[in-house]
């Protein structure tokens, strides 16, 4: 199946399959095929079973989505607030609680550029990357050198920086290399196909479900012992 997300996320708050009431909220960015909406359903194995663990913690739950920064600006500020598929970095640890792992990553930088050799990240220096704000790509590459006025191409979601890719407005964009070849059937036209995977050793990560401070340690238990569960 063709994954379909819609157009200008940026602007829209999509509540999927959430409950008139809800006691909690749970934001998320749009990460296909991790997480993503089809006809404002939440689809995705890593949605799916965050949202199995509410209803299996009798918790009422809206499930939100926004590009990553809202996202994350929401969790770390709003009270009753969690946030899914967020990396656990020494820079995030005392904004959240932690309550367990949803996804593991190892991260590449895609090209469909033929004419691009790149064995080493000091390589793709002269290249553009899309990379969504503030997350995890971004953070990491701006530690390494990069910035936006030089080689680095700010995008609001994944989805936004493949099209980029796909339209030969950046050379590479960051993917985990599990799903390249999902996401290259999905956001690239035919005849155009993915020509370097350089790999990343340093953004080789788990990513949790994490919770604003304001919830209470109790609420975090109910979650934190589901997610030890075999």
């Amino acid at each position: 199946m063709r994954i379909k997300i819609l157009p200008k996320l940026a602007a829209l708050l999509l509540f999927i399959s959430s409950p008139v009431w809800a006691e909690y909220r749970v934001v998320m960015e749009p990460s296909p095929p991790f997480q993503f909406i089809v006809d404002n359903e939440l689809r995705g194995p890593v949605a799916l079973s965050v949202r199995a663990k509410f209803q299996a913690a009798n918790l009422t739950a809206r499930f939100e989505m926004y590009p990553w920064n809202r996202a994350y600006n929401l969790a770390a500020t709003e009270k009753n607030v969690f946030i899914s598929n967020i990396a656990r970095t020494p820079e995030r640890e005392n904004l959240f609680k932690w309550i367990g792992v949803v996804h593991s990553f190892n991260f590449a930088l895609i090209s469909i550029n033929e004419l691009i050799i790149a064995e080493e990240l000091d390589d793709v220096r002269p290249y553009t990357i899309a990379v969504q704000r503030n997350d995890i790509a971004h953070n990491y590459l701006k530690k390494m050198g990069f910035s936006e006025d030089k080689n680095l191409f700010v995008t609001a979601d994944i989805t936004e920086s493949w099209r980029l890719l796909n339209k030969l407005k950046v050379d590479f964009v960051v993917e985990d290399i599990d799903i390249i070849d999902v996401m290259a059937r999905d956001y690239l036209t035919e005849g155009k196909t993915v020509a370097h995977r350089l790999l990343l050793p340093e953004m080789r990560f788990d990513t949790w479900l994490a919770a604003n401070p304001s919830i209470s340690d109790q609420t975090i238990q109910s979650l934190t012992q589901l997610f030890e569960q075999p």
